[in-house]
């Protein structure tokens, strides 16, 4: 096996411009470059078929199926942050469909954003107008850092994750363990320990 590491993620978005603004501005983004592809045969290569609500959602069984060439033109931003490219994609043609905003859904993602201070951060974003799911919350796995969290929105609905990694020092213990998912003092959550 070759396979040597990401070379980057990527997410779709329906207005390109206001998300290069959004993550250059709230999150702290780099934009390193802008492509804008169209060709003949470039939906074939993005979807292996036909797009649209009309082809259905595509499955493994698509993999093999052979299609006529059809055309597509998308719109590119590449940004980075501490090192990690993410790809923002707006179709053109066929155009964005909107995201249905659940992360339950399958092929869902988010990005997580690693901070030093997450409460300063916290409040910055709050003030330039980001919202919040919850208050930021504390993870405590044993023998682990402590784990300090909480989701928001970018402009299309995608669950963007600030997380600050807290070393626990060796006088610290753990805390004892609460049933998985359990809400415990201040917030905390604690999953649960098998053995």
């Amino acid at each position: 096996m070759t396979v040597a590491g990401i070379h980057h993620v990527s997410f779709t978005v329906a207005d390109l411009e206001r998300t290069v603004a959004f993550y250059q501005e709230i999150v702290g983004m780099r934009l390193v470059g802008r492509k804008h592809r169209s060709a003949n045969d470039l939906g074939t290569a993005l979807f292996g078929r036909p797009a649209g609500p009309e082809a259905g959602p595509p499955t493994h069984l698509d993999a093999g199926a052979r299609t006529a060439p059809y055309p597509a033109e998308i719109l590119i931003a590449d940004m980075e942050l501490g090192g990690l490219r993410v790809e923002f994609i707006q179709y053109v043609r066929p155009a964005t469909a909107a995201y249905p905003g659940d992360p339950s859904v399958a092929g869902s993602a988010h990005l997580a954003i690693l901070t030093l201070d997450i409460e300063s951060e916290y409040r910055r974003m709050q003030a330039a107008g980001v919202h919040f799911h919850t208050p930021v919350r504390t993870v405590s796995d044993p023998d682990r850092p402590l784990w300090r969290w909480c989701y928001f929105r970018d402009p299309d609905g995608i669950v963007v994750e600030l997380v600050e990694s807290v070393p626990r020092s060796d006088a610290e213990p753990a805390e004892p363990a609460e049933p998985a998912g359990a809400i415990g003092a201040a917030g905390a959550e604690r999953p649960e320990v098998s053995g």
